[in-house]
């Protein structure tokens, strides 16, 4: 029996072995599988992150490339900038993560093969293209490229990604599967253990009924799961053994069993943590999608009120908003729109009987947001919007201000709310922070534009109303702007205004009065764009005559923007002019012949009548002075007349300025004493080469102005001196009523007469002051005026000592 029992005990042992072998064997390949699995899928799940990374800065790469192109601010460079600095490294990351499999790495030099490709054939030109000409890189990205480029990146970083995921999905698979079978393999086991020792256990009932029984119930336990049940190590040789085994076996499985539970917790945590990566990356990425699309709406909307309407109406979707209104600043009241009223442009949800059309810049929390420059958010009671609802009108309960700002300008504010009790979260805030900040840019150009916009239009009125011609030609001397008169003009005078500079200035020299000048005009201009010239045009089929003027235009900073030329036509001016001349002329011929005959008369009669009577003396001189009076206005009418018609002529010839205005001085000191005026002479003495009759008629003409319009009590200095050896000098000033600047350039137009010699009833005709100017100009001299004695007023005559070389 007890040989028999050690057989069978030893048989069932080793199927006991055997059956705990397998078990274990199971669970070791499990273990290991699964360790295996588990690895596998954290290298799976680190290209996966990388991958997600590396999309992320290709994103951010493209987004900052179209925000710069769109908006055309350095600012939008920044997720370029970034991206381009981070992208290296993280494509050499994704490329060792994913060197652990072929395929893979396969890929993953693909996905950064053509993320070089996209850097250096589109993101990195078009960056480039768009610093040189903005415009261009507008075009090519309105282009398809962009895109397919784009999607092709992504296509296979996604590809990279879900083979990836493909991969510890399959590995996570393996290792649920190695664990049931394990666990399959330990319930089959223990279930043959049981058949064998119910078996064996009917001729082992008398030697080891009870041990059996016990190590019978505890297999059955742990046979269903119940890893806690704990044998009694008793009974004889090979049944305490088995125990003691048995137990062995029940602590390897349940210490197998932590650890796959373990592992299993593992995963699961992983897994938990990968999904909420994923989960932060969609709504990353669903974040800069809705700030690329806000930023191509505003791109496609070109006036103030388009891009009020779709800040407002993405804002309010953007932040889950119900209401809102949009203010402008109205910048045609000042200049950096501080401190400007704002103007209602765009409503979303509100009545508008409810919201001002306008409001201060510093009222209520949007005044406040636009005042700290921040977003301002209140709640409740300080809430201002009011909505519809079915009982009336109701306030909502949370508003957001957001400040359009750019720089130190003010563009406006965006103000929006909710009618639920829901505060606006801090990324919500942060987000419509972003968004306001590309909103301002928006509306900046919007601003910009539609000033622009109306400033042209000023400016087009303006040059359609001038009535003489306008145009401007670039620093390359292209026509840039011409208005229609100047087309006009240059038409009657057969010009192309798009011809070449000198064709255009030939076929201006065709019609110049001054042929050789003309010439000498477009050479200077053509040699020294910086030069300004004047030129009489004369067109001879239609009698019209004009006058052309060309100068530099420059730029507040002095840079050379092109060249304006004017063309004004002079045809009445010079046809009034001329029946000026005709009418002097025919006065003066027909008062001098009545004249001459009235004094022969006079002289005749003195004659006739021998001695005469006190009263036939006195009408005798009266006449004789009103006609000497008249004699004078004749020759002043006739030298203003030769004067303007170039007929002026001076006979030069040795003389002493300073003798010259003692004589005048000596004629004029008795109507000056007469007045109660002091007359005053410091002459040195100065020789020139002058007509001395003629300056003689400049000295009389300024002495009898200087005492006509200096009151009694007042004092009149001449002074004579030479300067420098080549210049004679006359300067005659008084203390009288003055003349102001603003009539003192048309002092010596003929027939002139300040204001306050009209005011003053002071006689005279206008004439002196032309004359003098006529001589001195004769004698290559200059006049001015200045001011004289005490307020009074000084006129200064420089001539030539010598006469110009002929």
């Amino acid at each position: 029996m007890t040989q028999g029992l050690r057989a069978r005990i030893l048989l069932f042992t080793t199927i006991a072995g055997t059956v705990a072998v397998s078990i274990i064997v199971a669970f070791v390949i499990v273990v290991g599988r699964t360790h295996d699995a588990g690895r596998q899928s954290n290298r799976a799940e680190a290209v996966v992150d990388r991958a997600q990374t590396v999309e992320l800065l290709v994103s951010n790469l493209r987004a900052g490339s179209r925000g710069y192109v769109a908006t055309g601010k350095l600012a939008q460079l920044q997720p370029y900038s970034d991206a381009t600095r981070r992208l290296p490294a993280a494509l050499d990351a994704l490329e060792s993560a994913a060197a652990y499999d072929a395929r893979s790495g396969v890929l993953a030099r693909q996905v950064t093969e053509r993320i070089q490709r996209y850097q250096a054939t589109w993101s990195d030109p078009l960056v480039r293209l768009a610093a040189e000409d903005l415009e261009a890189a507008r075009r090519r990205l309105r282009g398809s490229g962009n895109l397919r480029q784009g999607d092709i990146v992504r296509a296979l970083i996604h590809d990279l990604a879900e083979r990836e995921e493909r991969a510890a999905a399959a590995a996570r698979t393996r290792a649920d599967d190695a664990a049931s079978a394990g666990l399959w393999v330990a319930i089959i086991a223990a279930i043959v253990a049981v058949l064998v020792a119910a078996v064996f256990g009917r001729y082992l009932i008398a030697a080891v009924v009870d041990p059996v029984r016990r190590i019978a119930g505890a297999v059955d336990r742990i046979g269903v799961g119940d890893f806690d049940t704990e044998v009694w190590e008793e009974g004889a040789g090979e049944v305490g053994q088995l125990a003691r085994g048995l137990n062995q076996m029940r602590r390897s499985l349940v210490t197998y069993r932590d650890e796959l539970e373990g592992h299993h917790a593992e995963v699961e945590a992983q897994r938990n943590d990968l999904e909420r990566t994923f989960a932060e990356l969609a709504r990353e990425k669903a974040w800069v999608e809705a700030l690329l699309a806000f930023v191509e709406g505003l791109v496609g909307e070109s006036d103030v009120q388009g891009v009020s309407d779709f800040v407002l109406r993405r804002l309010a979707q953007v932040l889950g908003a119900d209401a809102g209104v949009l203010y402008v600043v109205d910048g045609r009241r000042t200049e950096d729109g501080v401190g400007a009223p704002l103007v209602r442009r765009a409503l979303l949800g509100l009545d508008p009987a409810s919201i001002p059309r306008e409001t201060p810049a510093d009222h209520g929390p949007a005044g406040r947001a636009l005042l700290e420059r921040r977003p301002v958010t209140v709640a409740h009671g300080e809430t201002g919007l009011e909505i519809r609802s079915l009982g009336g009108r109701a306030r909502v309960s949370h508003e957001l201000h957001l400040p359009l700002r750019l720089r130190d300008r003010v563009f406006g504010v965006v103000s929006v709310g909710r009618a639920a009790d829901r505060p606006f979260t801090r990324d919500q805030i942060e987000h419509a922070h972003h968004l306001g900040e590309q909103a301002v840019v928006g509306l900046a150009s919007a601003v910009e534009g539609a000033e622009s916009t109306r400033l042209a239009a000023i400016n087009e009125t303006v040059l359609n109303a001038t009535s003489f011609g306008l145009a401007l030609f670039s620093p390359e001397d292209l026509l840039t702007v011409a208005n229609p008169r100047m087309r006009e003009i240059y038409s009657l005078l057969d010009v192309d205004l798009d011809a070449p500079p000198q064709e255009r200035f030939a076929q201006i020299a065709r019609v110049a009065v001054d042929r050789s000048a003309a010439d000498h005009n477009s050479a200077v201009v053509l040699d020294d764009p910086s030069r300004a010239v004047e030129l009489d045009l004369h067109h001879a089929e239609s009698g019209r005559w004009f006058r052309a003027a060309t100068q530099p235009v420059r730029d507040t900073h002095g840079g050379y923007l092109g060249r304006l030329v004017t063309i004004e036509e002079t045809t009445a001016y010079r046809e009034v002019q001329r029946l000026k001349d005709e009418f002097v002329a025919t006065v003066t011929h027909e008062l001098r012949t009545p004249l001459s005959s009235i004094v022969a008369a006079v002289e005749l009669l003195a004659d006739e009548t021998g001695e005469q009577q006190p009263d036939q003396l006195h009408w005798t001189a009266m006449i004789r002075r009103n006609v000497d009076r008249l004699l004078r206005l004749v020759d002043d009418l006739l030298t203003v007349a030769r004067a303007e018609a170039g007929q002026f002529e001076v006979a030069r010839g040795a003389a002493d300025l300073a003798e010259i205005a003692q004589d005048a001085v000596g004629s004029a000191r008795a109507s000056a004493e007469a007045k109660g005026v002091a007359l005053e002479l410091d002459a040195d003495a100065t020789p020139l080469y002058a007509d001395a009759a003629r300056l003689a008629q400049v000295c009389d003409n300024l002495l009898a102005n200087a005492v006509k319009f200096t009151p009694a009590g007042g004092r009149i200095a001449v002074t004579v001196r030479t300067l420098g050896g080549t210049t004679a000098m006359l300067r005659v000033a008084d203390s009288g009523i003055g003349i102001p600047l603003e009539d003192r350039e048309q002092l010596f137009e003929r027939f002139y007469r300040a204001p306050a010699a009209t005011a003053g009833a002071v006689p005279g005709t206008g004439l002196g002051l032309t004359i003098t100017k006529a001589i001195v100009d004769a004698h290559g001299g200059t006049v001015r005026v200045e001011d004289g004695i005490d307020g009074g007023t000084a006129f200064v005559v420089e001539l030539p000592v010598a006469p110009p070389v002929e």
